[in-house]
């Protein structure tokens, strides 16, 4: 499986230089990365849209690493009450309302030189959208009480799992700010149409979670078989709550997972596929991936060069090699 032990400064470079934070060897995992590196490289707000879980705050901050900024701050909409988000967004001068007996900074000016991640922003009141409209388009603003206009110079990403044609058209999202947003936008896919990086990502999770422990095949196959309606979110608890179940053992098996099976759409004996059938998918994805080549499929797994030459022979990927290093030198 994917290995992420390289050393904590070599794989912070090489997560920054190759967009690797998004882990997965699928193809949209792919469309993921070549996303944020395009998004890194422009000054246009950024929407990011899709379902609760599926990592849209994790996107965010990747993009934001990519484009070399300097602070990075999140502002969810959703759990601020509404009569102190304009002050938490905007800041507000002296002696602006009752109570204010000093000035605020707000976290749009905080971000400047850097990333504000602003998530759920239909939550945000109808007068309000209007002044943050003004801040994507202008990059100044006035703080509540203020007269003076603060230039500012952040990278806004916006995200939300609302569907925002629906909430434009309840007059819940104004229209130019949806217009706005929907410029440079992208649609995260839930988990399960990510089969393929489920179990590199139940990897990757375990190893942050305790080194020196393993998932066993049949655990692995639950997983891939499990419909994740929580996604990326639900499946990292999952990994938690597993080492805890295990305690001081070293082998996650399903009745660590506690996952709840009875309604997922593809729970049968006869769909499970066997340790060997998720081998074959995973290696044949490195390959191609690497365009054939073993020294960076190794250096991407973890695994010997020697024993992924070995794995080629066993599972009958000689072909998919072949195919690989031909398209690599094409």
């Amino acid at each position: 499986m994917l290995s992420l032990e390289i050393g904590a400064k070599e794989l912070a470079l090489e997560l920054r230089q190759k967009g690797l934070a998004i882990i997965g060897l699928s193809e949209q995992a792919q469309k993921i990365r070549a996303f944020a590196h395009k998004a890194a490289q422009t000054e246009h707000t950024v929407l990011l849209r899709g379902d609760t879980g599926v990592g849209k705050d994790h996107l965010a901050e990747v993009i934001h690493d990519l484009s070399r900024r300097d602070s990075f701050i999140t502002v969810d909409c959703g759990l601020l009450p509404d009569g102190l988000m304009e002050a938490e967004l905007f800041g507000h001068v002296r002696g602006a309302f009752s109570g204010a007996a000093n000035g605020k900074i707000g976290l749009i000016e905080l971000a400047s030189g850097g990333t504000l991640f602003i998530n759920e922003v239909t939550n945000l009141p109808f007068a309000m959208q209007s002044k943050l409209l003004r801040v994507m388009d202008c990059k100044s603003f006035r703080q509540i009480g203020g007269t003076r206009e603060i230039d500012i110079n952040t990278k806004i990403i916006v995200g939300t799992n609302a569907n925002l044609e629906r909430e434009m058209e309840q007059k819940r999202l104004r229209q130019d700010l949806y217009y706005r947003l929907n410029v440079l936008s992208f649609t995260l896919p839930p988990l399960a149409q990510r089969r393929d990086d489920i179990a590199v990502l139940a990897e990757h999770f375990l190893k942050k979670e305790k080194k020196g422990k393993k998932f066993s095949p049949e655990a692995l196959a639950c997983m891939e078989n499990h419909r994740w309606p929580g996604n990326i979110r639900e499946l990292k608890n999952i990994v938690a709550k597993a080492v805890f179940n295990l305690g001081d053992g070293e082998e996650i098996r399903p009745q660590h997972l506690e996952l709840d099976v009875a309604g997922d759409e593809s729970s049968g004996q006869e769909s499970m596929p066997t340790f060997k059938e998720m081998e074959r998918r995973y290696y044949s994805r490195l390959i191609r991936s690497v365009g054939g080549n073993l020294k960076k499929a190794s250096r991407i797994s973890g695994v010997y060069r020697g024993t992924i030459q070995k794995r080629v022979s066993q599972l009958n990927l000689e072909d998919i090699l072949t195919e690989a290093r031909a398209g690599n030198r094409n």
